[in-house]
């Protein structure tokens, strides 16, 4: 899809061997680059982060969700988007 798309503005678009591999070799200046973004940031120094994580799909009774192994660290909701309770929401 992307290679119909674009194609015009990028010549060389590697497959996804290729691509892996160069993601793999620039490991280091990728991390190096992800830190110091970070740091240019206000808040790296407060104590206080803000952390998102891909919603977890429980079962559907609120009993279900609170014997779930992560009852009391995530939240617990309905998503009406995937017609599905969600922990971590």
């Amino acid at each position: 899809m992307c290679y119909g798309r674009l194609g015009h503005p990028f010549p060389y678009l590697p497959k996804q061997p290729g691509y892996h591999k160069r993601v793999k070799a620039a490991t280091a200046l990728i991390c190096k680059a992800m830190l110091y973004l970070a740091t240019q940031c206000p808040s790296w120094a407060d104590d206080l982060r803000l952390v998102d994580g891909t919603p977890v799909p429980c079962g559907a009774s609120r009993e279900t969700a609170k014997r779930f192994e992560l009852a009391g660290f995530a939240n617990y909701g309905y998503c009406a988007a995937h017609s599905r309770w969600f922990l971590g929401g």
